[in-house]
């Protein structure tokens, strides 16, 4: 009985091998996820800058704009500054009266590694840009990230079940 189930499986193997073909070249093709680039500009209602948010951001709402946590984190290609120009980084976003009137003004500050680079007190609700230059000799790869820090934000239950930092529409690089 055993040689018989052995032979068995040795024959099912064995045509199994027989299907396989050693001799076919695998052709990876690119897929429509590997085709997204980094760019110099994010739009939060767009899916496919997806893959610059890094960290600390909820999910899109309105087709337009995201909820940030206390910390966020953006990843941009670095734009083509020309000689003589300078680059700014730019985050457009808005800020309720509700997260204002329970954590009062708050601060947010850009970090390009631990060097903060620009910073923004805000204490009127409604539209914020932060702008600040970027020394472009510290621009020296390919791709720049920045972490964003609030100082204050609203914990889980305070306003709704996840943590609340400020809104963002975009966030950019530029070349001026």
């Amino acid at each position: 009985m055993r040689r018989l189930i052995a032979g068995s499986l040795l024959a099912l193997g064995a045509g199994a091998l027989a299907g396989c073909h050693r001799d076919q070249i695998i052709r990876p093709e690119p897929t429509e996820e590997g085709s997204v680039g980094l760019s110099p500009s994010i739009y939060m209602g767009d899916p496919r800058s997806t893959v610059q948010l890094v960290r600390g951001f909820h999910q899109i709402e309105e087709n337009a704009w995201r909820w940030t946590m206390g910390r966020f984190t953006l990843i941009f290609r670095r734009p083509d500054t020309p000689a003589g120009k300078r680059t700014v980084l730019v985050l457009r976003g808005n800020v309720p009266d509700s997260l204002l009137q329970k954590v009062g003004p708050v601060t947010l500050t850009a970090l390009l590694g631990p060097d903060p680079v620009g910073q923004i007190t805000i204490s009127k609700p409604g539209p914020v840009t932060l702008e600040a230059d970027v020394p472009n000799s510290l621009l020296t790869g390919e791709t720049v990230t920045f972490d964003f820090v609030l100082d204050k934000f609203a914990p889980p239950g305070l306003l709704d079940p996840r943590e609340l930092g400020i809104i963002v529409i975009s966030a950019s690089l530029e070349s001026r």
